[in-house]
């Protein structure tokens, strides 16, 4: 008998959405508009995210960072007790790891930049030139950037931060003084040449910031054979989140401490999260805006169709079946514009992923290409909600036809 029931809903509601047919296609074209629209954003969002990720990591990130515990909270200076030692464990770990795909060595440290009419504080990143371009590869653009990146053969080769240049008034070829704290808390001084300049999108650091050869660095602060961070670069298609729990253990017992591009560029994360918000805001509005459509198109079917239900009820439907004729009828709206919008979504995300959405990146001079992808789970899901909060949301305007007498339905059409 239900199923017989059901049946009929769907036929009698085909026939009725066919009847009706304009106003039909008005509504389900506004709910495929809106369920395709969300699809779009929330692709579009997640690639932009992962281009956010994919820039950080490389212009100096790295997919992660080895340190000592407590080194990214310590207190400016360098502290022998916050150095690594060469072919420490975990570095010998690394090189047998089929996920890694580079690593390089860093030191850090701090001091002043002299020349003959300027000084200023300064922030080292001294590191292996030839390493470092493996791990971070768009650090220094050829082309974008000024200059050339460091050179592997010259000790004293530099390259500054673009601000920095234009606050000693630095050109390419141009001698500086670089003074600095040792290790043991004496002053030592090096003369450093002016290779390059790099383009930073954050103006503090563009100032600060100097690049050298660890070899030259690590006799200027009397670290030879010690460093103080190691970056880390996996292999394309390698999971960050699962390689970091693989990890775990061995880092452990190395005694060290991994941070990733989250731990070490918070601010990324917190773009992720505002991001994320932002897409589902924007998805839930969509959403709503097209439920709000079918609500009031299922109170115009009711009002139209009250001599209709009561003939329903006058043959012996109950208040259930005339509940699960309109929620059948708002279902199968569902199905259709929920269906048209996931085709029509996902056909544009292919298309965006096949040609390329150009994106500059914030992390230096240099354009990227958003490729959003197709996710046919997360489309399947979308369809699902919009079907049954169509088929629920139904139900409010179907508890109207209660009260509905046969009688009262035939008076109020005469």
């Amino acid at each position: 008998m239900i199923s017989g029931f059901y049946k009929f809903s769907i036929k009698y509601s085909s026939r009725s959405l066919l009847r009706n047919f304009r106003r039909s296609c008005l509504v389900i074209l506004t709910l495929a508009f809106c369920l395709s629209i969300s699809i779009i954003a929330s692709r579009y969002a997640v690639s932009i995210m992962a281009l956010w990720k994919e820039g950080a990591s490389d212009t100096g990130t790295a997919h992660f960072q080895y340190i000592v515990p407590g080194y990214s909270s310590k207190s400016e200076g360098l502290d022998f007790n916050y150095t690594l030692k060469e072919g420490n464990e975990f570095e010998r770990y690394l090189l047998t790891d089929p996920d890694v795909e580079a690593t390089s060595k860093r030191l850090n440290f701090e001091g002043l930049i002299k020349n003959q009419d300027h000084s200023f504080y300064f922030i080292a990143i001294a590191v292996d030139p030839e390493a470092e371009r493996l791990v971070s590869p768009r650090l220094f653009i050829d082309g974008a950037d000024i200059g050339k990146w460091l050179d592997p053969l010259d000790n004293q080769s530099a390259v500054i931060g673009e601000g920095l240049s234009k606050l000693m008034n630095l050109s390419l070829g141009d001698e500086a003084t670089v003074v600095t704290q040792t290790i043991q808390g004496s002053i030592n001084a090096v003369d450093i040449k002016i290779d390059g300049y790099v383009h930073i999108p954050i103006p503090s650091f563009s100032e600060r910031v100097l690049y050298m050869n660890i070899n030259h660095a690590s006799r200027l602060v009397r670290t030879q054979h010690r460093y103080t961070q190691l970056a880390i670069r996996l292999k394309p298609g390698v999971n960050q989140k699962s390689w970091y729990k693989k990890v775990f253990p061995v880092v452990q017992k190395a005694g060290g401490e991994l941070q990733g591009w989250w731990d070490v560029d918070p601010l990324i994360a917190k773009v992720d999260n505002i991001w994320v918000r932002i897409a589902s805001l924007l998805c839930a509005l969509l959403f709503f805006s097209a439920i709000i459509t079918v609500l009031n198109a299922i109170f115009m079917i009711i009002n139209e169709r009250i001599v209709e239900i009561g003939t329903l009820k006058a043959l012996g439907a109950s208040d259930k079946n005339i509940r699960t004729l309109i929620s059948t009828e708002a279902s199968i709206i569902g199905i259709l514009g929920g269906g048209i919008g996931v085709v029509l979504g996902n056909i544009v995300v292919f298309i965006m992923g096949h040609v390329g959405v150009p994106f500059s990146s914030p992390f230096g001079g240099y354009d990227q290409i958003a490729r959003p992808l197709v996710d046919i789970p997360s489309s399947i899901i979308a369809l699902i909600s919009v079907v049954v909060g169509c088929g629920l949301i139904s139900l409010i305007p179907a508890h109207k036809t209660n009260k509905l007498q046969p009688v009262e339905a035939f008076r109020n059409n005469t």
